[in-house]
């Protein structure tokens, strides 16, 4: 099943309720969001650095890889089963949810 969501409101419900202090594309940023990413899968600093060995700069930005692995992350911690946004969304004529996914804030970092 292909779900939709949003980067910046996976990093808000990982990272307990908050939203993200610095913006993705600052050092600052992409650092916070690795912290956080860790603390729900210890290996997301290793996913990162392999994925910046396999792909030239030129085809991947910097603040694409958290963003993906905040997606796999959620997917991970959630086991299939994530919170909606809407809670009851519509459908759309084909029948897809019209939704975005996220985790509870409890899931985050301790």
């Amino acid at each position: 099943m292909v779900r939709e969501c949003h980067p910046e409101l996976l990093f808000w419900s990982l990272n307990g309720g908050k939203a993200m202090e610095y913006n993705k594309k600052e050092q600052k940023g992409y650092v916070a969001r690795l912290v956080v990413l860790s603390g729900c899968y210890p290996q997301a600093q290793l996913i990162a650095e392999e994925a910046f060995r396999r792909f030239l700069r030129k085809d991947v930005a910097r603040d694409d890889v958290p963003d993906a692995l905040v997606a796999a992350v959620t997917a991970y911690v959630t086991q299939g089963s994530p919170l909606t946004i809407p809670e009851t969304p519509e459908r759309d004529p084909h029948g897809l949810p019209m939704e975005m996914v996220y985790v509870s804030p409890m899931h985050g970092p301790k």
